[in-house]
């Protein structure tokens, strides 16, 4: 198929289409202003940076290309869920015991921090604090889940095998033959908990300028970061910017800023939900080598995310309206979702995540004077890593112990090599990951 199988392709998302009317746009930066922190991207990290910072008693100013929750934090599927790397195992094997642990214990505080913020906030951001679901699609990921289960289970982070009984009993589709239940997380409306963040930063003092693009960081003992219309002067910067840092010439060797899409059906009638059960609402990733998010929207949409991740060359990137990603991503509603042929698709939408070479988040700073700090490298499963990291990150500036989060910052990570080595590298990598995926699928299909 060469069209587009849903209504609508959003060039921002269901949810920045759904929400960026209800809220006024924040001023853009004008004249020449001085902070002691200037912070770049006002999504989860850069919010939740200008919150701890400000809290600490500096002065914070952020600058937005856009509006708020532009990039990734306004693109993603919602999800809340405890993955640890592509592949917990993997991540031990790379990291060790105690390293591995540290980062259990970091995720496990990063995701109850976002139910603190959500209570601080005062508003619900429609989260279902339920857990998600780590499902196979055929019987041969039964003992791979095993396996991560207990694994999650020996570092704290509860989880319960279901078998197929179980599965039945929640309702899970039952295109889902194995998985595991997470029983900490959840989803939600990732804008409304931008706006969430928002609202916490505004009350602490911090300026947001939306709509004031960065045309130059200017490091030295003062940085000076300058949009078309102002500049801030400031003792210290955050990069916040995670997958759109390579558009400032930054992080080129420490991410990949990966294309991701998402496409969400007309809301279900309640024939139509009957139908599917999936009573308890989890949010369900299965264990693809690249992930499928599915799950339902607060307004009984279903969701289907990912499945494939697109590189660009350099600062170029795919097409966000690609048929080809669409029509997979319709097939995979179709194949996991058989109970409901006839429902319509709706809107699709494009949205970047970055990824480091471990796929674990680094955390670090990158001048001679050491004043520039970044914070990078989600892998796709940010919201809760992201929306803590303003406290490593306000930790690492303020010279306060990081704890465990400390595995994080200024760590060893394997350099991503330069153009046209790194195309080839993640493009084979893509490739050989796609392959892995068709082989399960096809399975499944044998197996209906």
């Amino acid at each position: 198929m060469t069209t587009l199988p849903m209504r609508t392709f959003s060039p921002y998302s269901f949810w920045l289409d759904g929400q960026q009317n209800s809220y006024a746009a924040l001023p853009s930066l004008l004249g020449n202003k001085t902070f002691d922190v200037v912070i770049i991207g006002a999504g989860f990290s850069g919010l939740s940076a200008a919150i701890e910072l400000r809290r600490a008693g500096h002065t914070v100013g952020v600058v937005e290309a856009s509006r708020t929750g532009f990039g990734a934090s306004g693109r993603n599927c919602g999800q809340i869920a405890i993955d640890l790397g592509a592949n917990p195992i993997w991540t031990l094997k790379m990291h060790g015991r105690e390293k591995t642990q540290r980062l259990a214990n970091v995720l496990a505080r990063a995701i109850k921090n976002v139910q603190t913020n959500i209570d601080l906030s005062g508003q619900d951001c429609d989260y279902v604090a339920n857990g998600n679901i780590m499902a196979g699609v055929h019987e041969s990921h039964t003992d791979k889940l095993q396996t991560f289960s207990d694994f999650y289970n020996s570092v704290g982070l509860e989880t319960e095998m279901l078998d197929r009984s179980a599965l039945t009993h929640r309702g899970i589709p039952k295109s889902i033959v194995c998985g595991f239940h997470e029983k900490t997380g959840g989803t939600l409306d990732p804008v409304k908990y931008v706006r969430c963040l928002v609202d916490i930063a505004l009350a602490e003092g911090v300026e947001i300028f939306e709509h004031s693009p960065v045309s130059e960081i200017k490091p030295g003992n003062l940085v000076t970061v300058t949009t078309g219309s102002g500049s801030i002067r400031a003792e210290k910067c955050v990069l916040a910017t995670n997958a759109y840092s390579g558009e400032l010439g930054e992080l080129k060797h420490t991410v990949v800023p990966l294309s991701v899409s998402a496409l969400v059906t007309k809301p279900l009638n309640e024939e139509q939900r009957s139908r599917i059960g999936w009573r308890g609402q989890e949010g369900i990733h299965t264990s693809h080598r690249v992930i499928e998010n599915l799950r339902l929207t607060p307004d009984g949409r279903v969701l289907v995310g990912t499945k494939r991740a697109r590189l660009g060359y350099g600062t170029h990137h795919p097409k966000a309206d690609d048929p080809k990603i669409f029509n997979e991503l319709a097939q995979v509603l179709r194949e996991r979702f058989p109970e409901i042929p006839e429902v319509e698709i709706d809107i699709g939408w494009t949205g970047r995540v970055a990824i480091s070479a471990d796929f674990i988040p680094s955390f670090g700073n990158m001048s001679r004077k050491g004043n520039i700090y970044y914070a990078a490298g989600y892998g796709g499963h940010g919201i809760a890593l992201a929306s803590y990291s303003g406290k490593v990150i306000s930790d690492f500036i303020c010279d306060k112990d990081l704890g465990d989060a400390g595995v994080l910052v200024n760590r060893k990570k394997l350099p991503l090599p330069p153009e046209p080595f790194r195309w080839i590298v993640i493009q084979s990598m893509l490739s050989s990951m796609g392959i892995a995926d068709k082989k399960i699928d096809q399975a499944a299909r044998k197996a209906q």
